[in-house]
């Protein structure tokens, strides 16, 4: 029998964020960390769940202390930014 099970599951995902010269904003570093939790959630799933499984992903979003982790991300975007763009500038 096919049955849909919604669920909520908190694990532990390791986000691998993506690389702050690639974003020109903390906007849009935002948007690309935002895109990485879902992407690595998929991940999870799909190496923990069986191969038939038909996952659709409703929300991915950081919980208790992820939420900590996922803005100290954000915050250190600045200054990661402002040190590694040097060696590019004239």
């Amino acid at each position: 029998m096919k049955v849909k099970i919604i669920a909520e599951i908190i694990a532990d995902v390791h986000v691998f964020p993506d690389d702050v010269l690639n974003s020109d904003t903390v906007g849009d570093y935002k948007s690309e960390l935002d895109c990485n939790v879902g992407n690595d959630s998929l991940s999870y799933l799909v190496d923990h769940l069986p191969q038939n499984t038909d996952i659709t992903i409703l929300s991915a979003q950081p919980d208790d202390e992820g939420i900590e982790e996922y803005n100290q991300i954000l915050n250190n975007w600045q200054q990661e930014y402002n040190e590694r763009i040097k060696k590019y500038e004239g």
